[in-house]
């Protein structure tokens, strides 16, 4: 018997609809993508992790190109949250300690050593390469995230802002690999 189905362009793919297949067959989605020119599934999830790891780069960048004082003449949310952060922060470590950026600084490091390690282990065969790599590569970006900063007004290259970004970014590649290793 002939199947019918209906077909939505989608860049380089098309998605097609079984008109006659039951839900049970298929799970809960009825959607089924078929790729062409030569493009798979696998090819898809790779570059959406390497688009992730972009898009943290160049938030790292963004925020490396302001300074606290650019939140601080705000009245938004995001003012008001550095504004309490800092309060905060002065209470509890004194007026010249500066956890909060350290703090940010290994944050947004660590989430970019997931994202390397993520990205990174679809292309190596070997998981402790991916995390090497991982870990050198974000090492590399924290150099020249302390370099851009030269040339930001109000900011600083500072050695320690360095290791910080390196000591995130080596923990988070590798949590994600212990995770993976264990699965």
């Amino acid at each position: 018997m002939l199947a019918l189905y209906s077909y939505v362009q989608f860049g380089t793919s098309l998605l097609h609809i079984p008109e006659h297949c039951p839900p049970e067959q298929f799970g809960t989605s009825l959607l089924h993508i078929r790729y062409h020119d030569g493009m798979h599934a696998n090819t898809v999830k790779t570059v959406c992790v390497w688009a992730l790891v972009a898009a943290w780069c160049a938030f790292i960048f963004f925020a490396s190109a302001h300074t606290g004082a650019d939140l601080d003449a705000g009245d938004d949310l995001l003012s008001r949250i550095r504004l309490t952060l800092d309060a905060w922060q002065t209470a509890a470590f004194g007026p010249d300690a500066d956890v909060i950026s350290t703090a940010a600084h290994f944050l947004e490091f660590l989430v970019l050593g997931v994202l390397l390690f993520l990205a990174l282990s679809r292309h190596f065969e070997r998981p402790r390469t991916a995390l090497a790599v991982a870990i050198v590569l974000a090492s590399m970006y924290g150099a020249t995230d302390e370099f851009h900063q030269l040339f930001v007004d109000g900011r600083v290259c500072d050695p320690l802002d360095w290791l910080t970004d390196t000591l995130g970014a080596a923990l988070g590649a590798a949590l994600t690999w212990h995770k993976a290793h264990r699965s």
